[in-house]
C-alpha cells in the first residue's frame, strides 16, 4: 500500500500519514508520497526521516495513531 505525508502540520505539531484510500487524503493542501510499505509502522519510520513528530491517521492508520 502506497502511504502519503501531510506536509502541513495539525494544530497540535504533528503531521499525519494516510494510505493512498484514505477519504482525507483528497483534502490534504500538500503531501510527500512515501512509498509503498506493508503496514503503516514502516511509513511512519520514513516520514520520521522527514518530520520528527508524525502520527497515523486516525481513519486509515489506526494502529498508528498515537490516541
Amino acid at each position: 500500500m502506497i502511504y502519503y505525508v501531510d506536509d502541513n502540520a495539525k494544530p497540535t505539531g504533528e503531521h499525519e500519514i494516510h494510505t493512498e484510500y484514505c477519504d482525507r487524503l483528497k483534502e490534504l493542501k500538500s503531501k510527500t508520497r512515501l512509498g509503498d510499505f506493508v503496514n503503516c509502522f514502516g511509513a511512519l519510520q520514513k516520514a520520521r526521516e522527514i518530520y520528527p513528530n508524525v502520527d497515523g491517521c486516525i481513519h486509515c492508520c489506526s494502529e498508528c495513531h498515537k490516541g
